[in-house]
């Protein structure tokens, strides 16, 4: 597990509230690329441009954290995570209870 127990739910309230600035603010930069321009056709292709690059980015971004993933030891391609993880814990708990 990347995030500590203790901070998943910290984990998750940070990337909900990424997730929802990018749902907030990509509207408004692609309503404003759309109208820089007087050509409607220029204004699509801006937007569409826009959409392309973020998404270039993003699938970078991804190959990027494969790539560390794989050099620090696969912590986020684990096969059966939840598993593993909760016998982990059932583990833990019978050898604080002894």
């Amino acid at each position: 597990m990347l995030v500590p127990p203790k901070l998943l739910g910290t984990g998750f309230g940070i990337m909900e509230m990424l997730q929802n600035l990018a749902l907030g603010v990509f509207p408004l930069v692609s309503g404003f690329l759309r109208s820089t321009t007087e050509n409607e056709l220029e204004g699509f292709h801006l937007q569409t441009l826009f959409f392309f690059v973020i998404s270039c980015l993003v699938t970078g971004i991804s190959f990027i954290l494969k790539a560390i993933d794989v050099t620090s030891g696969r912590k986020l391609d684990i096969k059966d995570f939840r598993k593993q993880y909760l016998k982990k814990l059932l583990k833990e708990d019978s050898d604080e209870e002894t």
